[in-house]
Order: structure tokens, then C-alpha cells, then sequence
């Protein structure tokens, strides 16, 4: 927390769709109450919005059902406090209720930003009785869009406030000149951004140095046939596939499991064992059939994008589950996916001649290479876009090592 890193990390509680069931459970008069740091109040509004929309099916006029409130800043905070809530009564205050709140405010050194009889114009004022929330991102309001979107189960990442298409070079050198106010990162700096941009240039940078600099410092010559080289193309492409899948998962399960540990070591375990077995069993599966090899692709196609669309249907009928259930129901879903992830790289590796000892070299190195940068690269993409697309472009991924093994295929044919 202390270094803003919150903003990378999932946060299923202040999802959109969280949200919605929060209210779903109040009463007609009941309150619900949530404290952020300040710069977080415009999110939280608009997830109360949006989510009110869903559960009254078109119709939102919350108006009177705010109360902004903060602490006062202190000299160490600026002009934002690190402490501020929302107060969210699902019919609404009344006037008794407000002139109450701002007493008991009053007598805690409060200061209230907004409430229902408050007539002075604010951007909390205008933000909560808009209709496109959206419009009213940058300027003077100093708010990103990532900072008014609400975070979704498919982009549960809430405390991200900035977003890629908001960072820029001054906002990269201040994250890391914090100096001794650390902590109020997770206000209003792109930490997560400039940490994974980092991190992605360290991983190709060691990962080249380790993975693919050795061989050309070795002059391992890579191959003279073309075909050999765009072959790479499928290592590459099931590396940063199964990677991207498995964090992925990691990240999605933990809706359904809770617990980051648990998740975990569920994934992690599931994936490997049961592509260990699909691996051992690959030559066994096609059985001299090779169109069964386009059915391997297609079916890790499929299930991914069936998983990425239907993840959070699935997770919510069971959430109530007895743990053991849900890990057991997980790794039933995770099973005959990792059974067909697990073939594509033996197989791939039967595709390489005894002659072609520098190709097999380098498939491993390039298939190891996207394995590091796709880890990244998953968590990029699915704070940019949403984890759906991640699942759809693990799936684009396969299908094109699919064609890339076919073609290498007929190639070898016509040599032979």
C-alpha cells in the first residue's frame, strides 16, 4: 500500500458488479458506507451510479442519496485527504437525516463535500447529478477517465486511477521521486503503470541476456531454411499463450477461491500436472490421425474463450460453495485445458530434424523468452482492456502456432 502498488492488484470488493449486489441486500432505508482516499470519491460515485442503473433497470436519480465527506488534509497530505468516504441511502436522505449527519460531522472535525441540501456548485455536485459521467474526465476537474470508469469483474482493478493512455514522462520521473510522502502513491501517482512498463523492459532485458544472447554469442548458426525460421514463430506464439493463460486464470479464480493463496496453488498445480500428462500423452492422442493436431488447437481455442466470456456467470453460481468444493469444481475446469495446453510443444519439438540441433536450441530459448515477457504482458492488457481480451488473445495465439505447425508440416513433406 505503501508504495501504490494497490493500484496493480485486483479488487473484486469494488467491482461494478460487487457493488450491485451490495445494494441488491439493503433494505428500502438501508445505508451503505465506504471509505477511500479522496482522489478514489469519483469512482466510487460512479460505481454507485452505474451499479443503481443495473439494479433499478434503467432508471438512476440518486441525487439525494450521497453524502461526500473527508477528514481535513493535513500539511503532510496536501490538498487531498487521505481519508473520505461516501454515505449511500438506497431511498435517499432526508432532510432530518443530513441536518443530523452534518452535526455528528460537525463533532468529528469532518468537513461534508456534498449532501442532498447542499446548494453550492462542486464537481461532486456535477458528477452525481450527470447522466454521462464520462464527459466531464479532464480539464480542470484534473480526473482521468481511468479515475471516473468503474472497475468491472473483467477490469477489477479500482485503485488504478491514471491508466496507460494518461501517463506521461513527468508522471513517470514523480513516481520515483516520492521522497518521504510514499504512502500518498496511492492517491494520485501511476504507480502500477510505471512499474509494469519497468518491469516489462527488465524482462526482455534479462531474458534475452540469459535466454537468447548465449547462442549468439556462441554463433549458433540458426538455420539456413526459411521455413525453420518462421517455425520460431510457433514457439513464440505457445509461450506467450500458456503464460498468458495461466495468469489469467490466476488472477480470474481468485473471484471464485478468494483467497490468493488458495488460487495459486490451485492453477499453478492444475496446469502443470495436467499439461505434464498432456505432454506424455500428445503422440498417443494423434495416433497417426494428423488432423487431430488441428483439434488440439482448436479445442484450447475454444475453452479459453468460453472460459474469458462465462468466467463470471460461472463464479457467481458457486461462490457459496464450501471451499473444497470450489477448488475441486476449479480444478475440473482447469483439467481438460491444461490436458491440451500441455501438447502443442512436444509436438512441436517432433517437427525438428536430428540435423536441425541450432533450431531446437533456439525454439527453446524463444519459447522461454515469451513465456518471461508474456507474464507482463497479461497484466498490461488486461488493465487496458480487460482480462476477456486476454482469454481471446490466448486464443488468437494457438490458433496462429496452429497454422505456423501446419505449414511446417507441409514443408517438411515437399523436402522429403
Amino acid at each position: 500500500m505503501s508504495s501504490g502498488a494497490m493500484s496493480m492488484v485486483e479488487n473484486y470488493i469494488l467491482t461494478k458488479e460487487a457493488v450491485s449486489e451490495y445494494l441488491h441486500h439493503l433494505d428500502k432505508s438501508g445505508v451503505l458506507y465506504i471509505s477511500r482516499p479522496e482522489t478514489q470519491i469519483p469512482k466510487l460515485i460512479t460505481t454507485l451510479k452505474e451499479a443503481r442503473l443495473e439494479n433499478s433497470k434503467g432508471i438512476e436519480n440518486s441525487k439525494d442519496c450521497f453524502i461526500i465527506f473527508r477528514r481535513p488534509p493535513n500539511e503532510f497530505e496536501g490538498d487531498k485527504s487521505f481519508l473520505a468516504g461516501v454515505l449511500y441511502k438506497k431511498d435517499g436522505f432526508s432532510a432530518e437525516d443530513v441536518i443530523k449527519i452534518r452535526s455528528e460531522a460537525g463533532n468529528l472535525s469532518l468537513d461534508l463535500l456534498y449532501d442532498p441540501l447542499s446548494e453550492s456548485e462542486s464537481f461532486y455536485k456535477t458528477l452525481i447529478d450527470s447522466d454521462n459521467f464520462r464527459s466531464l474526465a479532464g480539464g480542470k476537474n484534473n480526473v482521468t477517465d481511468a479515475g471516473l470508469e468503474p472497475a468491472t469483474d473483467d477490469k477489477p482493478f479500482f485503485d488504478q486511477n491514471i491508466g496507460f493512455g494518461n501517463l506521461t514522462f513527468d508522471g513517470v520521473k514523480e513516481t520515483f521521486s516520492q521522497g518521504d510522502k510514499a504512502i500518498l502513491a496511492l492517491k494520485d501517482k501511476p504507480v502500477a503503470e510505471t512499474t509494469l512498463i519497468v518491469i516489462l523492459i527488465q524482462t526482455l532485458i534479462t531474458a534475452f541476456a540469459f535466454l537468447i544472447l548465449p547462442l549468439l554469442i556462441a554463433k549458433r548458426k540458426l538455420t539456413s531454411s526459411s521455413t525453420g525460421k518462421i517455425f520460431l514463430i510457433y514457439f513464440a506464439a505457445i509461450g506467450l499463450g500458456y503464460i498468458m493463460m495461466q495468469i489469467s486464470l490466476i488472477q480470474k479464480f481468485t473471484l471464485m477461491l478468494g483467497q490468493p493463496v488458495y488460487t495459486i496453488l490451485t492453477v499453478i498445480s492444475s496446469m502443470l500436472i495436467f499439461s505434464g500428462i498432456g505432454s506424455k500423452y500428445s503422440d498417443s492422442f494423434l495416433k497417426n490421425n494428423k488432423h487431430r493436431i488441428q483439434i488440439i488447437f482448436f479445442l484450447i481455442a475454444f475453452t479459453a474463450i468460453l472460459i474469458g466470456v462465462f468466467n463470471s456467470y460461472l463464479f457467481t453460481s458457486m461462490a457459496r460453495f464450501d471451499l473444497i468444493y470450489r477448488v475441486l469444481i476449479s480444478i475440473l475446469l482447469i483439467a481438460p485445458l491444461g490436458f491440451f495446453m500441455g501438447m502443442p510443444f512436444p509436438l512441436g519439438m517432433k517437427k525438428i530434424d536430428d540435423s536441425e540441433k541450432s533450431l531446437a536450441a533456439y525454439s527453446w530459448a524463444v519459447n522461454g523468452f515469451f513465456s518471461v515477457i508474456g507474464s507482463v504482458l497479461a497484466i498490461i492488457f488486461a488493465m487496458t482492456i480487460g482480462f476477456r481480451f486476454v482469454f481471446i488473445f490466448v486464443s488468437v495465439c494457438y490458433l496462429i502456432a496452429m497454422l505456423m505447425i501446419i505449414f511446417r508440416t507441409k514443408s517438411l513433406q515437399l523436402k522429403t
